[in-house]
Formats: structure tokens, sequence, C-alpha cells
């Protein structure tokens, strides 16, 4: 129970942890209005690199923060993953295949992302209380109480109406509402290095080696040639810089000279995940609902993600915009890709660990044919840069098609009806929890959709289509009428595939124009359409042809 305080405040939510995970937290909180405090029992932010691999779908992110630049600026950027056996090259995999505008992994220290996010939070005007310890809290029907500690021993009794557990993988909130932490601890134990390492390689490619006695990864980092090094070693090894250099050596089969070593660490790999994300009005998020093993790069932006998927449906409800419904999807909407992630991450963890020589002929030889194969190799890459995640099955999505047999085999320029084309073209495109790619479009194709979708707002793209027609401008304009009361949350825009407005949208506030038709392309848009994204950046609803009353629908069952 929380204890009786000298003092009591209040707040919206109350952000437990300053890492990664609670910095995207608070900072998305204040974009999104609501009021909240983010505490850290530590004195300082890490001085470690710590996680480091930040992926394409995480810079989309930022960039939607509106601080993308800020961390390119502070990391490396690799573009390339290539693969090694016995010192033999296997296979190598071109990052510039990624359907993002960030085609690339961006090696960036921990302590360089919490500097970055820690800024654009006090520029939102919120800043970290540091050395404050949760030590206790409970919940009733309309909130958490929590008493925070200081270093001077003073007591806090806080009042939120909610509580994001951000506190890691020993989550003080997490052990004490008595939730499982199942998985598994791998026998092997791994040493990691950050060094400067002399040797012939590219610096833009994480490299990757295979060898008889174990692995090595070497990963770019901001500096000239400054390298992340993982590997694995029998429990007797020491993480020193004679370790290291020995073993890059032995088993990348070249020489190399490591020095200037920062950050080293000796550990055991952990896979575990908490039973769920959500008891009342608490929510876990980031280490403190899940960890796994660091192969692929993934810790540190499922976290940051858990954060970017609940802030603004928290900020919905607090503003009293939003209904349960949103709040009740975080659970299954984040919890299938912690699963995927510790999946994943341990099948890449097993495979590289391989001790059978026929397995690893096989896990060679597979490696080289995705490398050449470029679709296999694309749909590998989409995952590893979690563009590819989606919430397809979550209970706040939806879309509404026609069917195919409604389809006209022609096109008709002065109907709006959808020709079998264009209903497979819209089929084939982003669905309904679905990530939102980016697109050009404008009359000189300079402008960019997620320059649109980057403020707080749900956006609702309506897309005219090839057709010009009388009803089909008249539907528009109903359904932007019955979007109206929702102005506040819904930014309404017209999609066109032409240089000019046409007259019937001249008093429409937001006119996208698309010359080239290249964002209709890119949503299946060749017959009228409706797109609503998410302010995550994810399709919530969409429908051929644009359906106001199932957008309605969809608004009145996640907007109050």
């Amino acid at each position: 129970m929380a204890s009786e305080a000298n003092a009591t405040s209040t707040t919206d939510v109350l952000v437990v942890g300053a890492g990664p995970t609670g910095l995207t937290m608070a900072c998305e909180l204040r974009r999104h209005g609501a009021v909240c405090r983010i505490v850290d029992k530590n004195a300082h932010a890490t001085d470690q690199s710590r996680a480091t691999d930040m992926q394409a779908r995480t810079l989309e992110i930022l960039d939607h923060m509106g601080i993308v630049d800020r961390a390119i600026a502070r990391g490396h950027v690799a573009s390339k993953i290539a693969f090694y056996s016995g010192g033999r090259p296997i296979g190598t995999l071109a990052l510039e295949v990624l359907d993002s505008p960030y085609p690339c992994i961006l090696g960036i220290s921990q302590h360089a992302t919490e500097a970055m996010l820690a800024e654009r939070l006090d520029e939102l005007g919120g800043a970290i209380e540091r050395e404050v310890q949760l030590t206790s809290f409970r919940q009733d029907a309309d909130g958490v109480i929590a008493t925070l500690r200081r270093a001077d021993g003073a007591e806090e009794s806080v009042r939120a109406r909610y509580l994001v557990a951000c506190d890691g993988a020993s989550s003080t909130v997490r052990q004490s509402l008595g939730l499982s932490f199942e998985g598994l601890t791998y026998e092997e134990h791994f040493l990691l290095c950050d060094a400067h390492v002399a040797w012939g390689f590219p610096s833009d490619e994480s490299a990757i080696f295979f060898s008889d006695d174990g692995f090595l990864v070497a990963l770019p980092m901001p500096g000239d040639r400054n390298m992340r090094i993982f590997v694995n070693a029998p429990p007797e090894e020491e993480p020193t810089l004679a370790t290291f250099e020995r073993l890059f050596t032995k088993r990348a089969c070249v020489p190399a000279k490591l020095s200037n070593p920062g950050w080293t660490s000796r550990f055991r790999l952990h896979s575990r995940k908490v039973d769920r994300f959500r008891v009342g009005r608490i929510f876990l998020a980031g280490d403190a609902a899940h960890i796994h093993s660091p192969v692929g790069g993934q810790g540190m932006n499922l976290g940051m993600q858990d954060a970017y998927n609940l802030a603004w449906k928290l900020a919905l409800v607090l503003r009293g915009r939003g209904r349960e419904s949103l709040l009740e999807s975080y659970d299954p909407e984040r919890e299938p890709l912690a699963d995927l992630v510790l999946g994943e991450t341990h099948r890449g963890t097993r495979m590289a660990l391989l001790g059978n020589p026929f397995a690893k002929t096989l896990r060679d030889t597979f490696m080289g044919l995705m490398s050449r194969f470029e679709p296999m190799a694309k749909r590998m890459l989409a995952t590893q840069a979690e563009l590819s995640w989606s919430y397809v099955d979550s209970p706040i999505v939806g879309e509404r098609r026609r069917s195919v047999l409604r389809a006209g085999l022609d096109a008709d320029p002065m109907s709006e009806r959808a020709t079998v084309g264009e209903h497979f073209a819209f089929g084939g495109a982003p669905c309904a929890g679905e990530r939102a790619p980016d697109a050009k479009f404008g009359e000189r194709g300079d402008k960019r959709l997620f320059d649109v979708l980057r403020g707080t707002k749900h956006t609702l793209l309506l897309f005219d289509g090839r057709a010009s027609t009388p009803h089909g401008y008249a539907r528009l304009a109903r359904i932007a009428a019955r979007v109206a009361p929702y102005a506040d949350v819904v930014a309404t825009h017209a999609v066109v595939p032409r240089a000019d407005v046409p007259p019937e949208l001249a008093a429409w506030p937001s006119v996208l124009l698309d010359p080239d038709a290249k964002l209709h392309a890119r949503y299946g848009a060749g017959a009228e359409c409706m797109y609503l994204v998410r302010p995550d950046g994810y399709v919530g609803y969409r429908s051929q042809p644009a359906d106001e009353d199932g957008l309605v629908e969809h608004i009145e069952n996640i907007f109050a």
C-alpha cells in the first residue's frame, strides 16, 4: 500500500523509468497534450552505449516526432548487412531495398538517444525527476496512488489517473503486481565491447561472422571505425581488449587491431515476456514487459514503439475524446509483436550458435540464397526493420470492400466503380492495421505524406481516384460533413490525381494534389477510396469505395 506522505499531488500519467521507452512515452504524452510526470531512481542518465541499433521504423517514428535529423546527426548509418562463414563471404543484404525514407540501421549509443529525447521533452515543457524512486502503489477505480521517495528520504504521495511502468527488466512495478515473467535463460555466456577497429572492411556495413567456435557481430558506431562487438565466449573469458582482439581476428579471419575500448560487459541472455501488458490503470512497456536476445537489434525499438502505440490512446482518453476500447487495444496490439520478436531473436541466436556441421552448411547456403533472391531478402529485412509489423488482428481496426463481382471490366470515366484491376490493387495496398507508408506527391513531387501525418490527429485521406464525377464529389462532401464534429481529432484531406484543385473542392480546407498519381498508386487508389490513418502511423480504417457509414461507425467506436 502507498504510505501516507507529507504532500499530495496529481497528474494524468506517472511514467516510471527514464530510459528510451519512458522518455518516448513522456515526449509523446506531452506532444499529444497530456499532463505527465516521469521519474527515475538514478541520479544521471546512462553514460554507456548499451542499446545501439535503431531500425527504420523507429527512425520513422522519430520523423513523426520531429527529431529524426538529430538522431542521424548523432549516429552512424549502416546500409548493408554482410554475412561471413569461416572468413568467407556468404551473402550481403542491401538495406536500400527497404520501403522507407530511412533504409538503414542507425548505430547510436543509448546515451545519445536518451539525451536527444530528454532535449525534446524539455522543449515540450517536461523534465525528468531524477533520484526519485517508486516505493509502493495501489490503484482504485479512479486512478493510481503512488508513493515516491527522493534521495533525501522525503516522500510524496501522487495520484495519477494512469501509471506506465518503463522501469526495465527488474521492474519494481511488474514485481509488485505479481505478474509472471516467463521464458528462458541461455546457457551460453556472451561478451560485448565498444572499440576502435583497424581493419579493411567497409565502414557502412554491419558484419556477422560465423565460425567453428562461435559467432562475432561487428556493428558500426559513431566515430571513425568505432564498432560494437558482440560474441559468445566460454565462461572463463574476461571482456578484456586482448580477448576481443583475439576472438575478432580468429572469427573474422582477418587481422584486426582494437583500441580505445569503451563500454565492455559480460552477461547471460534471457528471453522472457510478461503474461499481460495491462493491469487496470497500470501499463507495462519496454523491458518491463519483455526482454530477449540482442541478435537483430530489436529491443530498444520494441520498447519505444510500445510507448508510441500507447501514448496517443492515453491522451485521447484523458481528454475525454477516446473510448475505453483504445486502452483495451494496447495488450492485443503489442503482445503479439513481443511474441514475434522473442521468437525471431531466439531463432537468430540459435542459428548463430549452431554446432552441427550439416546444420551450419544449411545455414550458410540459406543466407547466400536469400541475399541473391530479392523478394526473400526484402521480406526478411522488412521484418528486422519492423516495417512489416502490423495490427491487422486489432479490435480497433477495420475495412470494407465490395465484392470483386461488383467490379467493372473496363474503366469508365463517368463512373466511380472500381475495375477488377483496381479492386485487386486496393487489396494489395496497406490494409487496416498495417503501417501507412510514405509517398511523394505534389506538382513537383517534392511533398511527403509523412509530413501530412506528422500531427497528433487521425488523418482521413479521401482519394478521388481516376474518375471525376459529380456524384463522387458529392459523396466526398457528405463524408467530410459527417466527420466535421470530430475536427479536433480528425484532419480531413481530399487527394486528387490532378495538378489543380477541382472547382467542386474549391472550398475544402485541404486538397492534396497528386498529378503523377504516385500517392494514389502507393495506396491502390485507382478508384475512389478512403484511408483513416492513426496518429501512430497505422491504418485504422479503409474502404473502397469511400463508405461514410462504415467510417462513422468506426469513428464512433473509438471516439467519445
